[in-house]
């Protein structure tokens, strides 16, 4: 293929609907840019374990890492429970507490709290008496909880039935 002409390489030129390929007058779009989101929690903020109800700063909760601390998720202090950090930051009424107890027993609440401190700490906040309402109205019920809720009552009977225990 022979050279293009002065006259022809002009034309080419005010051809604003030509393609060019690999000219050095042809703009590159820039890289893609990449947008970084950062959440910051104030470290500072009191908070309460929802598995014991111990409150202290947020920072008692936190869990390092090799890169910092961990962003989603906390473990407390005191009953060693791990949690998300949106359960632990979250600022709850009783009634939604007893809602969040309630779902959550599915999957293990009452296996993982330290009963007697969990009770005794729900009643110095001055929750008891409206998550108990809440949660007797809500509490998951099933055939498999009633089932379990009966083989526990036999279970006691039969214990202080052993001791000698006829209250």
């Amino acid at each position: 293929m022979a050279p293009l002409s002065y006259k022809q390489r002009r034309e080419l030129e005010r051809d604003k609907d030509q393609s060019k390929l690999d000219s050095p007058t042809v703009r590159r779009l820039p890289l893609s840019q990449q947008t970084r989101v950062t959440a910051s929690l104030n470290m500072n903020i009191s908070v309460m374990c929802p598995f014991c109800l111990y409150t202290a700063k947020l920072t008692a909760f936190v869990i390092s890492t090799k890169k910092g601390f961990d962003h989603a998720r906390g473990k407390c202090p005191e009953c060693k429970n791990g949690m998300l950090l949106k359960s632990l930051t979250a600022v709850w009424t009783p009634e939604q507490y007893a809602e969040w107890v309630a779902e959550y027993s599915r999957y293990g609440f009452w296996q993982k709290i330290p009963y007697q401190t969990w009770r005794e700490r729900l009643s110095q906040i001055g929750w008891a008496q409206r998550f108990w309402l809440e949660y007797k109205e809500i509490k998951p019920q099933s055939s498999s909880d009633e089932y379990t809720e009966t083989m526990n009552k036999q279970a006691y009977e039969k214990y202080r039935h052993d001791l000698g225990d006829d209250r």
